[in-house]
């Protein structure tokens, strides 16, 4: 066998072994690809299986508001219109019938409006944004015997925020107090809210005199691939919904505490203003 003839054979084993390997390669690519495929299935699938089940704890936290509150209250107002029926009654006595009724359906309206009020704050606008997160405030301290502090700087600007952005602003406060008062075990909270000098960042801290955030708790939370976790049983989501909503608003989300010295929430949210 001559030279070329070797020369030959050996560059045709050559890319044949070459053709071979970068078969296997684009195998295991396609494999891989077919495994990550599989597995944002998977992830979606528990992900809407999870939501399914937050909207069905939803359901029932209302049916409980409901059942507690508004329609004993409905069976209260039955009662008391009974009694004004009963001609032994005095007409007296049915003008404090009557008064009780008034405040009784009273109190039934309030409840109903904040459970409304709690399912979707009505059309929030630049204008009226502060005044919302005040009645927040004043609803969460009325609700859960924290004190309750608020202060919105004057000349903080919410204009260039769309109607979406403000209801993702809201809520991701609103999460933030909420945490506070379930897991701080603290007594006072305080929502502060300032718009810087150029006018390109509106920051907001809510801080409590909590417990505080284990440093193990803390690093998860500020972790950028953030997953909810499991506490006594429960996955809990509000986290992982004030991170979506601030990525929707291209806002920094950051968790901070001194174990035993309380905990602080920091938003800061891109305006797009420039210095004047």
């Amino acid at each position: 066998m001559n030279n070329f003839t070797s020369y030959i054979l050996a560059h045709s084993v050559l890319g044949q072994f070459f053709l071979f390997v970068l078969s296997i390669l684009v195998l295991i690519l396609m494999a891989c690809v077919i495994l990550l495929m599989l597995s944002k299935k998977n992830k979606d699938k528990d992900f809407t299986k999870k939501m399914f089940q937050v909207q069905d704890e939803e359901r029932q936290r209302i049916y409980r508001d409901l059942h507690d509150t508004v329609a004993q209250d409905l069976r209260y107002s039955l009662l008391l219109m009974s009694q004004l029926e009963d001609e032994s009654i005095s007409n007296e006595n049915k003008i404090k019938i009557l008064e009780q009724l008034k405040e009784n359906q009273k109190q039934n309206l309030e409840m109903v409006r904040n459970i409304c009020y709690n399912l979707t704050p009505s059309q929030i606008s630049a204008t009226s944004i502060a005044s919302s997160l005040q009645l927040l405030c004043e609803s969460v301290q009325k609700k859960s015997g924290f004190k309750v502090n608020f202060m919105i700087l004057e000349g903080t600007d919410f204009s260039s925020f769309s109607q979406e952005d403000l209801n993702n602003i809201y809520r991701i406060i609103e999460e933030a107090l909420n945490n506070s008062i379930k897991h701080s075990g603290g007594t006072e909270i305080s929502l502060f809210t300032r718009m810087n000098e150029d006018r390109t960042k509106i920051s907001t801290f809510v801080t409590d005199n909590g417990k505080g955030i284990p440093e193990d708790i803390l690093n998860k939370l500020n972790s950028k691939n953030y997953k909810s976790f499991k506490k006594n049983g429960n996955v809990h989501f509000g986290i992982q919904n004030m991170k979506q909503r601030a990525q929707l608003l291209n806002a920094n989300l950051l968790f901070s505490s001194i174990e035993g010295d309380g905990a602080e929430v920091l938003l800061e949210i891109p305006t797009g203003g420039f210095h004047d």
